[in-house]
């Protein structure tokens, strides 16, 4: 609501607040209509005529000297003289009441404003604080991870050695404070990225910001960090229905925490990648290659940041 909406609601107001007074005024001043007489005994049943005629004679015949005057009876009243007036007071109550009447219907429109006031206030402020998230977000930093790299995967006596090189780059305006990594290789079909996930940022959330852990990463730079996970033979060993024993699906599941400025609040970005052979075949306990890995991040699942 703005300036806009202002002026059909006071216009509003006002035309309510003249039609009550008129009201008001109306029924307050009205004089009440007069009452009907009904003549008693056998004069209602004398016709208008007979009333004439008598009056008539009685003006003709002098009157006798001494004998007084008799008072005019209730069929000698004509009957405009027997109707009442206005009730005493009508107006002068009228004139009490409207200033009640007018005071309420000014303290309802005052109201009515304050609330078109309040309401335009706190859109204000809800566009004051999109503006300044907006702006935070465009100049706060950014840390992206992508996999550059994988492989060879080879196994020995412990278990599975899987090498990847990650490629971190800050693509905001901010500096990146107390970065740090941390990632999961797992061996599943149908891996729960988002648990894991959750539970890798979780243990980097419980830090202090104080302590100087992790690196710090500037407006567009970038680190390249060759990694290499050991996945032990427990991990190897597990078995899946309908796929043969040995069959391996490996999964790189991490994320970046880090801070921005004296915010103590953390940000992360999230990664998830499938190693798999390019020719297709199952991974089992046979080494494989760099030339013959392929990965993919997925589009749907575990590639978000905040």
């Amino acid at each position: 609501m703005g300036r806009a909406s202002l002026t059909p609601r006071l216009v509003w107001c006002l035309g309510v607040f003249g039609l009550l007074i008129s009201f008001a005024s109306f029924f307050l001043d009205a004089e009440p209509l007069p009452p009907i007489q009904q003549p008693s005994g056998s004069s209602s049943k004398r016709s208008n005529a007979d009333k004439t005629r008598d009056a008539s004679k009685k003006e003709s015949e002098p009157a006798a000297v001494g004998s007084p005057t008799p008072a005019p009876g209730p069929s000698d009243v004509p009957f405009a003289e027997k109707t009442e007036g206005p009730r005493p007071g009508s107006s002068s109550l009228g004139m009490q009441f409207l200033p009640l009447l007018a005071v309420i219907v000014f303290a309802w429109i005052i109201y009515q404003q304050l609330r078109l006031m309040a309401d335009t206030l706190k859109q204000h402020r809800e566009q004051i604080n999109l503006f300044r998230q907006q702006i935070e977000v465009s100049n706060r930093a950014w840390v992206m991870a992508e996999m550059v790299s994988a492989g060879p995967v080879t196994f020995d006596g412990v278990g599975a050695r899987v090498n990847f090189v990650m490629r971190t780059r800050n693509t905001g305006r901010a500096p990146a404070l107390n970065l740090r990594m941390s990632y999961k290789i797992v061996n599943t079909p149908t891996p729960k990225v988002l648990v894991i996930q959750k539970e890798l940022a979780q243990s980097y959330a419980s830090m202090p910001k104080e302590i100087p852990w992790g690196a710090s990463l500037f407006p567009g730079c970038e680190a390249v960090l060759p990694l290499q996970v050991t996945v032990d033979k427990a991990e190897l060993d597990k078995e899946f229905p309908n796929y043969p024993k040995g069959t391996l699906w490996l999964h790189v599941i991490g994320c970046i925490d880090y801070a921005i400025g004296s915010s103590p609040e953390h940000h992360q970005t999230f990664f998830y990648y499938p190693i798999l052979r390019k020719d297709g075949s199952i991974m089992n306990g046979e080494e494989v290659s760099s030339d013959n890995i392929q990965f993919a991040g997925s589009l749907v699942t575990g590639n978000g940041a905040n």
